[in-house]
Parts: structure tokens; sequence; C-alpha cells
């Protein structure tokens, strides 16, 4: 046999069984770590019991308990919330449904004022006379609608009442007794149980006391003196 081949073939023997010992020696290692992990996993496990080794069965269904307590009293909350979540919601719907046309029926009584105050013109012309006669027809008929409504006119023949009435501005007098309505200076109006405008008036009041009686006698300027009063 030829010595070269015979030299290249115990090269390669000697190559195979290092690179042999060297994938051996890889496992080894591998596995060494492995081994290792594991065994510090059991340790972990062995230091630190799980829950269920801590409590005790009576522990374990009180804590369960508590839980269900607890759960069942965020229910009674949560429906509670939602029941008066739809009470308030059907409360501001009813309020709506009553009183959803105030702001409107407020501009209208504007209106109305306007159409009130022309029929304080006084004419004598025709043309003028059937022109007011039309607005009074108007005023009627804005009227008839408004108490279809629910909007009336505040009375004022009653003394005044400040939830009702707004006092424009007062005057003294004896005639009347005190917080009579005098004059109107605006009308006022109900829109069902509620004031939607107040009326404005003039409200009688006590005239003020004098404080110095017109009878009596000042003293006299010269000497500062009060004269002597007469004994009969």
């Amino acid at each position: 046999m030829n010595p070269e081949k015979e030299k290249n073939k115990s090269k390669k023997r000697v190559r195979i069984d290092r690179d042999e010992k060297k994938i051996s020696t890889d496992n080894d290692d591998l596995k060494t770590e492995s081994e290792s992990e594991d065994s510090n996993m059991e340790k972990d496990q062995e230091k630190t019991p799980s829950s269920k080794e801590e409590l005790t069965p009576d522990e374990t269904i009180a804590q369960l308990a508590d839980k269900i307590e607890k759960l069942s009293d965020d229910l009674l909350r949560e429906r509670a919330s939602i029941i008066n979540y739809r009470k308030r919601m059907e409360e501001e719907k009813g309020l709506i449904r009553r009183y959803g046309a105030s702001d409107l029926a407020f501009d209208l009584l504007n209106v109305l004022d306007y159409f009130e105050e022309s029929l304080k013109f006084e004419s004598s012309d025709m043309d003028s006379q059937a022109i007011l006669q039309g607005v009074k027809f108007t005023v009627d008929e804005m009227h008839k609608i408004l108490a279809k409504h629910g909007i009336k006119e505040i009375e004022t023949d009653s003394p005044f009442n400040p939830k009702l009435h707004e006092a424009f501005g007062t005057m003294e007098t004896d005639d009347h007794e005190p917080g009579k309505i005098l004059q109107i200076h605006r009308k006022g109006y109900m829109y069902k149980d509620r004031v939607l405008r107040a009326a404005m008036v003039t409200v009688s009041k006590v005239p003020d006391v004098k404080k110095v009686d017109d009878n009596y006698e000042k003293p006299d300027k010269k000497n500062g003196e009060s004269p002597e009063p007469e004994v009969e």
C-alpha cells in the first residue's frame, strides 16, 4: 500500500476522533446546564410554596365567601345606579314634555306686548280703526292659543307677591293698604304651575312719618332756650 495514503487516512481518523470528543463534551456541558437549571427550579419551588398549600380548606372557603360578598355588593350598587339613572331620564323626559315650549312661549309674549301696546293708539280714521280691529282679533286669538297650552295671565288684583310680581317701584299713599298693586307696567304669565314671566308693577307703601311735628315750637334762636310752657 502507498505510504502516503496510509498517512492521510490516519490524519482523517485523528480529526474525526477529535470532532466526536468535542461534540460529546458540548453535549455533556448542555446536559449539565439543563440539570443545574432543573435543580434550581426545584429548589425555588420548595422555597416558595403555592397558595393552595398555604391556605387551609376553611380559609379558602372564607376567602371565597368574602369575594362572593364583595361581588354581590358591587352588583347591587351597579343595579341601583342603573335604576336611578333610568328614573332621572324619565323625569327629564317628563319635564321636557311638560315645559318644552317655555322658551318659545316666552319669546311670543314680547310679540303679544307689542300688539297690546298698539291697541292703546286712538284714531278716528276709518282705515286706522280697521287695522286696530284686526290687531285686536290677533291679540284675542293669541290669548286663546296660549291658554290652550297652559299659559295664563297672572292676576294683579291680589296683594303684591314677590313670587309672582316684580316691583318696578313704590308709591306712598294713604288711600290703599301697603302692598297694593297700583300700576301694571308689564303683564306677567304662568306656564302651567311655573312663572313664565313675572308681572312688573308699582306697589303702594305707607308714607314716611315726619320726624318733627309741625305744631312743635322751635327754641328761641337768640338765647338758645325753649320758651317756658304756659301754666294754667
